[in-house]
């Protein structure tokens, strides 16, 4: 059996208290033929060390970059450019992998020949492990199959198609296509691109990633920002689809997704977004309940009164019906 070889990607700024669990349960794979790269994206506490610490305890699995902190999408191009692997799995610092996942991963490889295997996630909560079974039997997207992995970005799967963790991927993916700097949900940036590159992708039932639930995550220190970037990348991907010319329901999927984040991200700015933008969010909703898909699909009824208000008066429909937070 061929052995491709694997190269993980460790991202990593100030999770000293979490990175040394990740590189172990790299470290402690079945599956032999990898190498790990970390790169440290400028932090302060005891991360360095901690990484200076494994490269020169596994010298020939373990190469560290130190740079200026430049954010999540620069730290994974710059490893990227470091990797001598076939194919790259992205580990969160603070997350890990049971010891038989990238056995099973690499099975799927040689089995169907994947661009892309990903693995169920289970979510770890103040050491509480959640066995979310996403996956329930192994899955195969190619061929006239294809487009259907889309799908996973919708509903309750949305985690396993969205996120670049708990996946490898083939190492030329990303010679055309790389994470976009300064951008916080750069995952959602560039995954449909990875899936629609791919020719064969495959979920696989067996093997684990287990994703730490942390409060301290950019993805749970919710701001103006990151909402903004949320709502960039849902208008990208919808794009996208629009584009290719996907299939009706996958384009009707990708309308309600978009007009439900720019609700939302208006209704938590509607005191801080400027006037301009305002104007610019209106007119993509405006779009949206223009796309033929959308307006004779049956789901379009149950939501035309509330969009119709929010067209009319957004702020009468954040006083009606939005009860999150909000920016001020």
């Amino acid at each position: 059996m061929h052995k491709p070889k694997i190269s993980f990607i460790i991202c990593v700024y100030n999770m000293g208290n979490t990175l040394e669990t990740a590189i172990k349960s790299v470290l402690s794979q079945t599956y032999k033929n990898f190498e790990i790269i970390i790169v440290d994206d400028g932090s302060v506490d005891s991360t360095a060390e901690i990484c200076d610490k494994y490269k020169e305890k596994y010298p020939e699995i373990v190469k560290v970059k130190h740079q200026e902190n430049k954010g999540v999408a620069s730290a994974r191009n710059t490893a990227l450019g470091m990797v001598t692997g076939d194919y790259v799995f992205f580990c969160d610092a603070d997350d890990s992998c049971g010891n038989t996942m990238l056995e099973e991963m690499v099975k799927a490889i040689v089995n169907h020949n994947a661009d892309i295997v990903a693995v169920n996630v289970n979510k770890v909560t103040d050491g509480h492990v959640e066995r979310l079974d996403l996956i329930k039997e192994e899955e195969i997207y190619s061929g006239t199959n294809h487009d259907k992995v889309f799908y996973s970005f919708y509903g309750d799967r949305r985690t396993i198609a969205t996120a670049t963790h708990s996946k490898l991927f083939r190492r030329d993916l990303f010679d055309t296509i790389t994470f976009i700097d300064g951008f916080v949900y750069e995952d959602k940036r560039i995954m449909h691109r990875l899936l629609d590159s791919a020719d064969t992708i495959v979920f696989c039932n067996k093997g684990e990633y287990f994703y730490i639930m942390n409060d301290n995550s950019i993805t749970h220190a919710r701001s103006l920002k990151t909402e903004r970037d949320d709502y960039i990348a849902t208008v990208d991907r919808y794009d996208y689809f629009i584009s290719k010319r996907k299939e009706e329901k996958l384009i009707q999927l990708a309308t309600y997704d978009l007009v439900d984040r720019l609700i939302s991200y208006y209704s938590q700015g509607e005191r801080v977004i400027d006037n301009s933008e305002k104007k610019e969010l209106v007119n993509q909703l405006r779009k949206c309940m223009n796309e033929p898909l959308f307006k004779k699909d049956k789901k379009y009824a149950s939501k035309h009164m509330k969009i119709n208000i929010f067209l009319l008066s957004p702020k009468l429909y954040t006083t009606l019906f939005y009860k999150g937070n909000r920016f001020s």
